[in-house]
């Protein structure tokens, strides 16, 4: 079973939380990082209540296909 994650990423001037569930991967990208830790921090305690669950606030940084951040 995969783990549940989510993480913060710093890309570009934005920040980018990826939110691994189940074993689908959900991206979503925020121009304040206090927004972004905002949602990560809610998106983290929903998925305690489902179970296994890592935080991985800023220790990964991944590059997002072109074109997904500016929307």
């Amino acid at each position: 079973m995969t783990a549940n994650t989510v993480e913060l990423i710093p890309h570009d001037g934005y920040w980018l939380v990826r939110l691994t569930e189940n074993g689908c991967q959900y991206e979503r990208d925020f121009r304040f990082e206090e927004h972004a830790l905002a949602w990560a921090d809610g998106q983290y305690k929903r998925l305690l209540e489902t179970g296994s669950t890592d935080r991985n606030f800023g220790t990964t940084f991944s590059k997002n296909p072109d074109g997904f951040l500016g929307g």
